[in-house]
């Protein structure tokens, strides 16, 4: 696992998995994440509330393939890592494929099966790789605005939104592909994520548009909410927050959009509708150390952190 996010310390989010290898982060790809994403406290120079696709994600292209272009030349130069994970002699790899560099570790490796898991609805280049059709004038693409009924501009938006995400992906996995060809050799982006025994997608069939997909694509969106977490023990301080009101809402964004980010205007609506709901306890995680903002609300709990899985099956 590299440590590149320093913001989010050595948490791996796994507790079954007893033998972890944290490894250090190349000091250029750590220097460009802070850059981009910010650190513990400050806010990086790429703002996901403010992005498009004409504007800062545009510009943040380049960063983003040098950053894992880096991290690439590091550990396939690593001839000591390589040996300690050809040791484990490894039956499964599963990686997921915003970069290339994981599969040809894999390759190096010689693990027989592998598997990319997807954090996100499909992606367009990993669709077309393994042969499942694209069908742009009815399926949405990953930052579309609208649904599945579009009008003649939407599809074109749509399209264009689409081939973006080719050249995104052919763009960074290029661009590592060529910056290790001296240690491996020539090798095909194409060929690689073919192999995978599977495709994990961030998908449920109930909440999705529907999409054509291979009998190897498996959507496991909600895998991470298990049916134990319902008898789960919370800790006195959670259970009071919960008994406080009859009502409970949980407010989260994920790692990568952070609530400490998200412009005035955005939270003046959040403001009003926790005036407007006092019979409501909102658990807002936000992750500015001993922030004030919503100080003159009782019914808002603002936690760096939160036990999500325990408090959504409560």
């Amino acid at each position: 696992m590299p440590l590149l996010e320093l913001k989010n310390g050595n948490k791996t989010g796994v507790t079954l998995v007893k033998k972890v290898i944290l490894y250090p982060g190349d000091e250029r790809s750590v220097e460009l994440t802070n850059k981009v994403g910010g650190t513990q406290e400050e806010s990086g120079e790429l703002n996901i509330w403010k992005s498009t696709l004409s504007s800062s994600m545009m510009e943040m292209l380049g960063m983003t393939a040098d950053i894992i272009k880096f991290q690439c030349q590091k550990m396939m130069n690593d001839k000591e890592l390589l040996d300690k994970l050809r040791a484990e002699q490894f039956d499964l790899g599963i990686a997921e494929p915003l970069g290339i560099c994981q599969f040809v570790l894999f390759d190096e490796l010689q693990i027989p099966a592998t598997i990319a898991a997807e954090s996100t609805a499909p992606m367009p280049m990993i669709s077309r790789i393994i042969g499942e059709p694209q069908l742009v004038s009815n399926v949405p693409a990953i930052f579309a605005e609208f649904g599945d009924k579009m009008t003649l501009a939407q599809r074109a938006i749509n399209l264009a939104v689409s081939l973006f995400g080719f050249y995104f992906a052919n763009f960074i996995f290029t661009k590592e592909l060529d910056s290790i060809e001296n240690v491996v050799g020539k090798k095909e982006y194409a060929e690689l994520i073919s192999r995978a025994s599977y495709v994990f997608v961030n998908s449920h069939p109930y909440l999705d548009f529907p999409f054509p997909a291979l009998p190897k694509t498996v959507l496991i969106g909600g895998i991470t909410v298990s049916p134990k977490s319902k008898n789960s023990e919370l800790s006195e301080k959670w259970q009071e927050i919960l008994s406080r009101r009859s009502k409970n809402v949980l407010i989260s964004f994920g790692s990568n959009v952070r609530s400490m980010d998200m412009p005035e205007e955005y939270r003046q609506s959040f403001f009003q509708m926790f005036e407007s709901m006092p019979d409501t306890t909102f658990i807002w995680k936000f992750e500015k150390k001993n922030a004030t903002i919503a100080d003159a609300y009782d019914n808002v709990v603002l936690t760096k952190w939160m036990p999500q899985t325990e408090l959504l099956g409560n």
